[in-house]
């Protein structure tokens, strides 16, 4: 009979910041899981045993002495299916190496020694019979979120994964904070040397203009002013001196930046920290409660600063600029 079978397994990059809230729930998705391994565990045991017997009795055994056969080698028949004990374990991965283990994020949460701990990541496992599933979330450097449900080819591993799946998909980061994680790792070797060029630039420029500017700065004063037999004689040596890139001894070349030099400098500086320290993960087990608070706070921040910095220096200003009301 012609099936299609749907993969059992699954692998989303973070960042990752799961409260408390949604540990218990996944918790308590896990407990249902697991319940129902062990149903399917028990149901293929039953069938197993319902198959020896008819088979006996297929080969002239009498149903009763068929039935007291097999039951005497029940045990044997249910290792077949259930070669190891059902688990239900779950590891939170801890700093220097170290592990808290238990039944369930609800059973670790109330360790009395480690509330101050940082969780770095987790890994959940169930099994019953054949049947198993893991849950993970990475504590090395790919942060990433795995569901992993096996074997792929039974209807209750793709019922299981689904349920998995829907879970994490309420959790999952936006497309946008995938990518910001993706490329902050490299933000600081490409972003930064930008930076620090570009206003490097904006001073040796300067510096190298600032003479001719400031002789271009009086000479429009004198403009606005209007040209009289008493200044007509500076508006000479002005126009003399841009044209020849002369200059005067009494003309300072040491340019001091401005405010707005200062403002961009640091607006740069702000954005080029912000994009290159996206939140990795954070657990809301121990001291992570806080954690996840403050940079899910971050990250409100960020995607509300850095947007309205683009939009009133860059977007606004060329707006402005193309409908007339700004030169």
């Amino acid at each position: 009979m012609a099936s299609i079978s749907y993969p059992t397994s699954l692998k989303i990059s973070g960042p990752w910041l799961i409260d408390e809230e949604k540990l218990k729930q996944l918790d308590n998705l896990i407990d249902v899981c697991f319940r129902k391994m062990q149903e399917e565990t028990d149901r293929s045991i039953n069938t197993l045993i319902d198959r020896e017997i008819d088979q006996r009795v297929n080969e002239g055994s009498s149903q009763q002495a068929a039935t007291e056969t097999v039951n005497s080698l029940r045990s044997i028949l249910k290792s077949r299916i259930r070669s190891r004990p059902d688990k239900k374990n779950t590891t939170v991965y801890l700093t220097g190496g170290r592990t808290a283990k238990g039944q369930n994020f609800a059973e670790l949460m109330v360790l009395p020694h480690a509330q101050n701990e940082i969780p770095r990541g987790f890994r959940i496992d169930v099994s019953a019979g054949e049947m198993s599933a893991t849950v993970s979330l990475n504590s090395t450097y790919s942060e990433d979120f795995e569901i992993e449900v096996s074997p792929t080819n039974n209807p209750l591993s793709e019922e299981i994964f689904g349920m998995l799946h829907n879970w994490v998909a309420d959790i999952a980061p936006p497309k946008w904070q995938q990518k910001w994680l993706s490329w902050g790792e490299f933000l600081p070797f490409g972003l930064w040397p930008v930076v620090i060029l570009f206003f490097l630039f904006i001073w040796a420029e300067n510096v190298s203009d600032g003479p001719k500017s400031n002789l271009k700065q009086e000479a429009r004063v004198l403009l606005n002013q209007g040209i009289n037999p008493s200044n007509e004689v500076r508006a000479m040596e002005l126009l003399l001196s841009i044209e020849s890139d002369y200059t005067p001894e009494r003309v300072a070349v040491k340019w001091i930046p401005g405010m707005h030099f200062w403002i961009y400098l640091s607006l740069a500086v702000y954005i080029s920290i912000a994009l290159s320290t996206c939140p990795k993960r954070a657990i809301g087990v121990w001291g992570g409660r806080e954690l996840v608070k403050r940079k899910r706070q971050w990250i409100k921040f960020v995607s509300v600063s850095v947007p309205l910095y683009f939009a009133t220096s860059i977007c606004l200003p060329w707006f402005l600029h193309r409908i007339g009301i700004i030169p």
